[in-house]
C-alpha cells in the first residue's frame, strides 16, 4: 500500500496504529490534542480499508459511498469524521456536520469521580443540543472498527 507512512502498510497496520493513539488518549482524557489525533486516525482508516479492500468492498460506487455506509452502520464515525475535517481544513464547507462544538466541558471533580458529580471531560456538542462524551463515542468507534475487520473484513488484528 502506501510507502510514504513508515510501516503502516496495510489497514491492519493503521488499525493498530489507530488503537495505540486511542490508549494514548485514555491515558490522558483531557488532551484535546490526543483526542484529535485519535479522530484523524478514526476517519482515515476508511481510506485505507477502501484502497486495500474495495475488490470486497465492490457493492459501493465510490469511497464517497463506502465512507457514507461505514457511518451509517457507526454514527460516532460520523462525529470523528466532523472532528477530523474541522480540524484539517479549519472550517467545514462541503456538507453539513453534525457536530457543533468539539470543547472540554469543566469540573469541579477530578477524573476519579463519577460522571454524575460534575468531572471535567472532553465533549462533543451536536447541532441539535445534545452533548456527548468524546471518550465514550472513540470507544464506539473503536468497538465499530474491530468488528469490521473481524466480521466484515475476515481479519484477526
Amino acid at each position: 500500500m502506501s510507502s510514504q507512512s513508515f510501516e503502516i502498510l496495510s489497514s491492519a497496520d493503521f488499525f493498530r496504529a489507530f488503537l495505540c493513539q486511542v490508549r494514548d488518549y485514555l491515558d490522558q482524557p483531557l488532551s484535546s490534542v490526543k483526542a484529535v489525533i485519535c479522530s484523524l486516525f478514526a476517519w482515515h482508516l476508511a481510506e485505507w480499508v477502501w484502497e486495500e479492500h474495495q475488490g470486497s468492498a465492490g457493492r459501493f460506487e465510490g469511497v464517497d459511498d463506502f465512507k457514507k455506509h461505514l457511518q451509517d452502520k457507526c454514527p460516532s464515525l460520523r462525529l470523528m469524521r466532523d472532528i477530523a475535517n474541522g480540524t484539517k481544513h479549519c472550517s467545514i464547507t462541503r456538507y453539513t456536520p453534525k457536530v457543533k462544538k468539539a470543547k472540554m466541558q469543566e469540573g469541579s471533580f477530578g477524573l476519579s469521580f463519577d460522571r454524575s458529580f460534575g468531572v471535567a471531560r472532553l465533549t462533543v456538542q451536536l447541532q441539535n443540543g445534545q452533548t456527548l462524551p468524546f471518550d465514550h463515542e472513540i470507544r464506539e468507534v473503536c468497538l465499530f472498527w474491530h468488528r469490521y475487520f473481524s466480521q466484515d473484513l475476515g481479519k484477526c488484528v
